[in-house]
């Protein structure tokens, strides 16, 4: 039998991640729902249990890390990130000034201008 230099998981991995997944899942519902934080903290706690169980994910299922030449795939993953900052603060710009952009139809466009530019 020959060794492969590639680690594929475990099922201990496989487990604790699930584990781990479902854990940080129902944190982030029952401190949703019960209103444990409210405001600011709970966007703070929710960021904080999203990064959470992204790591989760990377590690646990995606054996980032645990492979032989961890540069290539590290780059990959960047660049992956980068593109989909690109995407979603792309897309809220684009959804942000559509309203300035969306003219009302008939004679109130000039009213409709002067207001929107503070005129």
């Amino acid at each position: 039998m020959s060794q492969s230099t590639h680690q594929s998981g475990s099922l201990v991995s496989y487990t604790v991640g699930f584990v781990l997944s479902v854990a940080i899942t129902l944190a982030a519902y029952v401190a949703t729902v019960n209103k444990i934080f409210t405001g600011w903290s709970l966007v703070i706690l929710l960021v904080f249990l999203a990064v959470t169980q992204l790591l989760v994910q990377l590690i646990c299922f995606l054996h980032i890390g645990r492979e032989a030449k961890p540069r290539w795939n590290l780059m990959a993953f960047l660049f992956m990130a980068l593109m989909f900052g690109v995407i979603a603060i792309g897309s809220l710009w684009i959804m942000h000034n559509m309203n300035y952009r969306m003219v009302p139809k008939g004679v109130e466009v000039n009213n409709y201008l002067s207001n929107q530019d503070g005129l």
